[in-house]
């Protein structure tokens, strides 16, 4: 966290918060090209998208797994039947990879529509879901501090830890809190926990 607010600090500092509200994601562009010039600029570029498909790299091999390590665990996922099945001759789990391909495709969709219509300014459509796993967090982090008051962990990781973690997720719920549509997806959010749950009590 102390990362990310000494990296915007300064990039609103040499750059302006206007500027950098009028660029978007070009602001590093811009930064670097005023600093060093064009040539480093485009480096720069390059590097980023390296990192960005390095990351989505080990997201989508983890997704895939997803729907297949939850069907293993009884009244966790609908049709676990079908996507506990693990091809023999693939040696993987291919209708839990397609049911992750099917719903990425579709929030592809999504995001496409708002930012094309611009329905979230200055935003996009996943930083309100990941706002809302980072407020459910805090009841991991509570977990954690019961642990420290029956004397299972020390001070600095059941007291301290939980502690600056809760702020840090609050710290990131108040950001998106900007988005005037926040409320109506952070709801919806919560209509998918809330749905996930009744369908785990009756199974």
């Amino acid at each position: 966290m102390l990362a990310y607010v000494l990296y915007f600090v300064g990039v609103t500092t040499y750059l302006g918060p206007e500027q950098v509200l009028a660029l978007g994601d070009s602001h590093v562009a811009e930064m670097a090209t005023q600093l060093i010039g064009s040539g480093f600029a485009k480096a720069i570029t390059v590097f980023v998208i390296i990192s960005v498909m390095g990351t989505v790299n080990g997201l989508i091999l983890g997704y895939i797994r997803v729907p297949y390590a939850l069907s293993l665990r009884e009244g966790m996922m609908p049709f676990s039947k079908k996507l506990s099945i693990v091809n023999e001759k693939l040696d993987m789990h291919v209708n839990s990879a397609l049911l992750a391909f099917g719903l990425s495709a579709l929030w592809m969709l999504v995001h496409y529509v708002t930012s094309r219509y611009s329905l979230l300014p200055n935003s996009d459509i996943s930083e309100i879901s990941i706002a809302t796993s980072y407020l459910l967090y805090v009841v991991l982090y509570y977990q954690v501090f019961r642990m420290w008051k029956r004397k299972e962990l020390g001070v600095v990781r059941g007291l301290v830890c939980p502690v600056l973690a809760t702020l840090g997720s609050l710290f990131i719920l108040s950001g998106s809190l900007q988005s005037a549509l926040f409320f109506w997806y952070f709801g919806f959010c919560l209509l998918i926990v809330a749905g996930s749950q009744i369908y785990y009590k009756k199974k």
